[in-house]
């Protein structure tokens, strides 16, 4: 057998062709994980979006007649930063699973 001197000729090292070839099994994986996670991907997002909508009902619920101003006021903030949390959570699963604009689930 004779030797592969095709390294040589590139001018990489073994060690840089090693990363090299390192690097491109990890995007594989990657790919993988996300083929496999992307059908799933439209229900995910629908089940965030959802629930953003479903605050406004929370926060009805919680407010009664004898409800202390302050009371209502902190509910509410608490309310609107989940409704936040939410979104960013809905934007980083799309991110992660890139999911085009048209292809995420707007209510």
């Amino acid at each position: 057998m004779g030797r592969n001197d095709s390294t040589l000729y590139t001018g990489m090292s073994l060690g840089t062709q090693r990363v090299l070839e390192r690097r491109e099994m990890q995007k594989e994986a990657k790919e993988l994980k996300k083929t496999a996670l992307l059908p799933s991907a439209e229900l995910i997002i629908g089940l965030i979006e959802k629930e953003r909508q479903m605050i406004a009902s929370k926060a009805l619920a919680h407010v009664e007649a004898d409800t202390l101003d302050e009371n209502v006021k902190s509910e509410l903030r608490a309310l609107k930063l989940y409704s936040t949390y939410l979104t960013t959570l809905k934007l980083q699963v799309s991110n992660i699973l890139r999911v085009k604009k048209s292809e995420v689930v707007d209510g």
